[in-house]
């Protein structure tokens, strides 16, 4: 099960964001810069501290088709996100278990 609908479970983020960076080369050429800038804000999503760590390393190391302010956005976002999961490890069953009938 899955706690977040709408957000990549931990194998899914890792596994999506290693095809991203293992086939970036390829991806510019085969789809417009405007589907580029939705493929990099969908890291957004992603809350795992590792992927997070991968995805500022590419944002670093490549020219991206994205501003500098959007860049900054993107990766703030993902952040947030990281900082959130982060708290709500293990708080968010027991809230929500103790909030069932029983």
């Amino acid at each position: 099960r899955r706690a977040r609908p709408g957000y990549p479970s931990r194998p899914a983020a890792s596994a999506v964001w290693e095809w991203i960076e293992a086939n970036w080369d390829r991806i510019p050429g085969r789809f417009p810069s405007t589907l580029l800038i939705r493929i990099l804000e969908a890291t957004a999503a992603f809350a795992q501290p590792d992927v997070a760590a991968a995805v500022h390393r590419f944002f670093e190391g490549h020219t991206l088709p994205v501003s500098a302010i959007r860049t900054s956005q993107i990766l703030e976002r993902m952040d947030v996100n990281v900082a959130l999961a982060g708290r709500l490890t293990g708080a968010i069953g027991p809230a929500v278990g103790a909030s069932r009938p029983s």
